[in-house]
């Protein structure tokens, strides 16, 4: 045997073997060869009669002396061992073992053997011997107990150790190519583990016990969530009679990818906004991955589950976000196999403004001219900014220059630069001439030139014109408004020589006096200049006299004149115009006094010799002489008379009825002495009432004057007098609504009068009452008869309120509701007679039982008074039914069933469950959360889920209860419904 060289002749010598051979027969043999490629040699050294002659084996034909045959010889490894072990219920000490080699190279025969872990040197079973191509051995009626298995073939053997006893047997699980499918790829592969084929039948069955397929394994198409069983039992060789079991595994079909989600743009800039958004994204079941534009996945892939609600997804530095770009989505249900690209891209777009720099401020002397900055954005690149600012800037002081940049796609970004303008250096002053005038000088402003502000006009705090005589220095101050300031001297020379120009005065003449004013004259420099005088105002010499009037400018120039004045006396006193006299008996009049222009007060005189007691009329002439022979007269009227009565005297009679009075009217009120039996009697300015004269007995008065110079007397006979008698009205209460004429309240008793009466009253204000129109009222009558005779009396009225306020409109009625349903309680008014009505509300709860309570609606009116009305209204209201509308179907004993909190309370109840497409899933009567439930499984006759636990999805429930009405027979009937989401 050689090795084989690469190009397929003699390589080096592997092993030679000399054998002998008989006619028809020839072999050799190689031991311990390794794996490769050979070349077999043969050469025949024992020609029969000369001729080589025998069959070569390798050839297969008959050849020359020397035979080469190439020959592959494979790798060669060991297998494995694989034990199975079941035991055959109801057989409880004895099972069956198989042996299966799997892997490796079989160099046949192949034996299996079963040996006592604690008797190693011989098999308990065995050896057995099985042929190409058996790979196992079944050990059957085997004990309980600890083993070990031999297999073994002609180049090694292989022991495994293993129990076998009355236990469990191994684990036996169903496993899904995907557990989760869609709806439209639902292409799935079960496969059953831990039970060897054979020791077991395998086969398949759908939920509803209908047979599907035979083996370990089942291929798939379902187009709704279904449970497959998985069934297997010992085969029949190892028992009569074996247990099946079964093993669930429910494959879901779930919903498609929404492909319809809407994904927010991403800008370029990664450092403004580094995630997308997409919006109402599905639940967790489903995953979210970002492609490139090509749909490429990004290395790393970048893929994040659903949230049922908006999912934000950051995007690492590695993508790169060029402008114009945009990434795609690709989601797919998790195994389910369901993978889809959203339509809405994420564009990479630029809706950030420029990064704005940091701007140093800047600063000159008069003027500032800037350049203009640039920003940089993180899509465009360098951005230069514009700004509305002028250039140079001249305004002195601090300004903001506003920078924007643009970036050409709407995104604006600002920022702000500070600017200071400065001027520090004063204008340069000019040289002034000197000025000189007559009186006064009056300058012209000078200018100064300022480098920022050019020229400049000067102040001064002299007042133009200058009249001060003599020298004056003006101060010239240039401000550049910049508080920069220069200053410049201009010396002034102001003279006066001239006097007053002397006016021409004209003469002045007077009655009695003349009194001048002082004329002016003048003064170039000064102005007017007023004369002065020694004479002394005002001039009361009768005759001529000569002012000198004296005009001094103050300067030391001075200048006269001369005016001549005429004072004179031709007026009479002016008389006064005096008041007419009268007098009883006799007038005495004092001196009047007559005012004259130059004399003052005059007296005057008469021939009239006082006093006058002429009766009559008699006039006096006053004469007035201011002793200039100018005389005025005037005449005053005196009038003596006597007193006098005014008409016929009355008589009216007492108002006690003892007597009557006698009323006198006189001419003129004075001084008198009255005698007779009217006694002294009462004065009212000139009209006299005597005292009250007994019944029957006639009157006689005498009047005298004071003086003694008159009289006159009034008598006749006593007037008939009767007496007015009245009583008041009885007092009297009445309601507040009713009337107050004196019809209904009463009026005065006339018990005694003089002819027809007459009734008059007045009525108090209302008080001491428990509101404005209520309480004491006092009404005060007048009682006058045609005799003129009057008498007042007095009643009182209570006016009272004791009616209740009344309510008003519909009165809310009693009502049964759940306690869901309760209404807001009703606004009532009412309305009161006599005043406003108060309304006041109160709630009370009876608890009727626990299923059931009463709520006690009261209204309360009330008026000021005290009258109170009641109302109440009953609200039946039973216990709300809380519907808890989520089932989570994953057996961790929370929210397993369908609860409805308080349906205990309504034994008499239904509960129905739809699904989205209207079909009735469940049923039930007497719902009450412990035996009659729903736990997420279908009861309904008619659907493929009956008895079946119903796919994970919203569904639709209708819960209809009755409540009995407290007190009667009747039943109210209540309907709930709403969704009812179930998750498995």
């Amino acid at each position: 045997m050689f090795a084989s060289d690469p190009s397929g002749g003699l390589g080096a010598l592997v092993a030679s073997n000399n054998s002998s051979s008989t006619p028809g027969s020839c072999s050799g043999f190689f031991a311990n060869v390794p794996s490769g490629d050979f070349i077999i040699r043969y050469t025949d050294l024992s020609p029969v009669n000369g001729h080589y002659n025998q069959y070569s084996a390798a050839l297969k034909k008959t050849g020359p002396f020397e035979f080469q045959h190439p020959v592959k010889i494979a790798s060669y490894s060991k297998g494995n061992v694989k034990v199975s072990t079941a035991f055959c219920r109801p057989i409880s000490n004895a099972g069956a073992v198989n042996v299966e080699i799997t892997d490796g190279t079989v160099i046949y025969p192949l034996t299996f053997s079963l040996y006592d872990v604690n008797e190693p040197s011989a098999p308990l079973f065995g050896p057995f011997t099985v042929a190409s191509p058996e790979l196992s051995y079944q050990f059957n009626e085997i004990p309980s107990g600890d083993y070990f298995v031999r297999a073994a073939d002609q180049c090694y053997s292989l022991d495994t150790a293993f129990s076998l006893k009355n236990v469990s047997g191994p684990d036996f699980s169903v496993q899904a190519s995907r557990s989760i499918v869609c709806s439209n790829n639902p292409s799935v592969i079960l496969s059953f583990n831990g039970a060897d084929p054979s020791l077991y039948d395998i086969w398949w069955e759908d939920f509803f016990g209908n047979f599907i397929v035979e083996g370990t394994e089942i291929k798939l198409a379902p187009t709704v969530s279904t449970t497959y069983i998985c069934q297997r039992k010992l085969k029949d060789r190892f028992c009569s009679t074996n247990q099946i079991t079964g093993h669930y595994y429910r494959v879901r079909v779930t919903p498609e990818p929404d492909t319809s989600l809407k994904v927010s743009d991403i800008n370029c800039d990664r450092f403004k906004q580094s995630s997308i958004t997409i919006y109402n994204a599905q639940d967790s079941s489903f995953e979210y991955e970002l492609l490139d534009k090509n749909g490429n996945s990004f290395v790393p892939s970048i893929v994040f589950p659903g949230n049922g609600s908006d999912l934000k997804i950051a995007i690492p530095d590695s993508v790169p976000l060029n402008l114009g770009d945009h990434i795609k989505i690709k989601v797919s249900n998790g195994d389910a196999g369901c993978t889809e690209i959203l339509t809405d891209v994420a564009d990479v777009v630029d809706t950030v403004g420029p990064d704005t720099p940091v701007l140093y401020d800047a600063e000159g002397e008069c003027s500032v001219t800037l350049s203009a900055p640039t920003a940089y954005d993180a899509c465009s690149g360098p951005v230069t900014g514009i700004t509305d600012a002028v250039f140079p800037i001249t305004s002195l002081g601090a300004t903001q220059v506003v920078w924007t940049f643009d970036d050409g796609r709407g995104n604006i970004s600002r920022t702000v630069q500070n600017v200071l303008v400065k001027d520090t250096s004063a204008p340069v002053a000019p040289v002034l001439p000197d000025a000189e005038g007559e009186c006064s000088v009056t300058l012209s402003v000078p200018e100064a030139y300022d480098t920022c502000s050019g020229p400049v006009t000067g102040t001064t705090d002299t007042v133009f014109p200058i009249t001060s005589l003599g020298a004056t220095q003006v101060v010239w101050t240039f401000d550049d408004g910049s508080g920069n300031i220069s200053k410049a001297v201009q010396n002034v020379l102001v003279k006066d020589t001239s006097a007053p120009l002397t006016p021409i005065l004209p003469d002045a003449e007077g009655e009695c006096s003349v009194t001048l004013s002082a004329p002016t004259a003048y003064d170039a420099c000064s102005g007017s200049v007023t004369g002065a005088t020694d004479t002394v105002f005002p001039i009361t010499s009768l005759g001529a006299t000569q002012v000198v009037w004296i005009f001094d400018d103050g300067r030391g120039n001075i200048s006269r004149a001369v005016q001549n004045v005429l004072v004179k006396d031709t007026s009479a006193p002016l008389a006064p115009i005096l008041p007419d006299v009268e007098g009883e008996c006799s007038v005495t009049l004092s001196a009047p006094t007559a005012y004259d222009a130059c004399s003052g007060a005059v007296s005057g005189t008469t021939d009239t010799v006082f006093p006058i007691t002429s009766l009559g009329d008699t006039q006096v002439v006053w004469s007035f002489d201011d002793g200039r022979a100018n005389i005025s007269k005037t005449v005053q009227n005196v009038q003596v008379r006597n007193i006098y009565q005014l008409g016929k005297e009355k008589t009216i009679c007492d108002n006690g009825g003892s007597g009557y009075r006698v009323i006198v009217s006189i001419e003129k009120h004075g001084f008198f002495n009255i005698t007779g039996n009217g006694g002294t009697g009462i004065w009212n300015d000139n009209v006299w009432t005597s005292d009250v004269i007994a019944s029957g007995t006639d009157y006689n008065i005498k009047f005298n004057d004071a003086a003694g110079c008159s009289s006159f007397n009034v008598h006749g006979s006593a007037p008939s007098c009767c007496r007015l008698e009245i009583e008041s009205p009885p007092s009297i209460a009445i309601n507040c609504k009713d009337s107050l004429d004196t019809f209904r309240t009463g009026k005065p008793i006339i018990k005694n009068s003089c002819g027809l009466v007459k009734i008059d009253f007045v009525d108090s204000t209302v008080s001491e009452g428990c509101n404005s129109f209520t309480g004491n009222l006092i009404r005060e009558f007048v009682v006058t008869d045609t005799d003129g005779s009057s008498a007042t009396c007095r009643q009182l009225i209570k006016i009272t309120d004791n009616e209740a306020p009344i309510f008003e409109g519909d009165l809310p009625q009693e009502i049964f509701v759940d306690s869901e349903n309760i209404p807001e309680p009703a606004i009532i008014s009412a309305v009161d007679d006599c005043d406003a009505a108060n309304v006041s509300y109160n709630e009370i709860k009876e608890e009727v039982d626990s299923c059931f309570y009463r709520l006690i609606r009261t209204w309360t009116a009330a008026d000021s008074c005290g009258n109170v009305s009641v109302y109440n209204q009953k609200i039946n209201v039973s216990r709300n039914i809380k519907v808890f509308n989520g089932l989570s179907l994953n057996s961790d004993g929370k929210n397993e069933i369908f609860y409805l909190e308080g349906i205990e309370c309504y034994p008499y109840n239904s509960v129905e469950i739809f699904s989205r497409w209207g079909n009735r899933v469940f049923s039930i009567e007497r719902y009450d959360n412990k035996k009659n439930v729903f736990n997420g499984f279908s009861n309904s006759k008619g659907t493929i889920f009956k008895n079946e636990k119903l796919p994970a999805g919203t569904y639709f429930y209708i819960l209809k209860y009755d409540f009995k009405i407290d007190g009667s027979h009747d039943f109210k009937n209540i309907e709930k419904n709403g969704y009812l989401h179930i998750v498995n």
